[in-house]
């Protein structure tokens, strides 16, 4: 029973912090499109996009990673 409440606990904490910040990246990542696109072109902003968008995936799986060895050691 415990671990299955530690389980959730975990669970809805990770959640909570990956919400907001997934707003935030979609919003910088279309800002960045859009302000590529209107200095270059449509495809230069997509690549650039696209680019940013595979970084601020790699950041949070690394920083998802962490939280949970971090949980796994409390």
């Amino acid at each position: 029973m415990h671990q299955t409440v530690t389980k959730q606990i975990r669970r809805g904490a990770a959640q909570a912090v990956s919400q907001p910040v997934a707003v935030d990246h979609r919003l910088r990542i279309g800002v960045v499109f859009f302000a590529i696109e209107s200095l270059q072109s449509t495809r230069a902003g997509f690549l650039v996009s696209l680019v940013l968008f595979a970084a601020l995936m790699m950041t949070s799986a690394a920083f998802l990673s962490w939280m949970c060895r971090a949980a796994a050691r409390s």
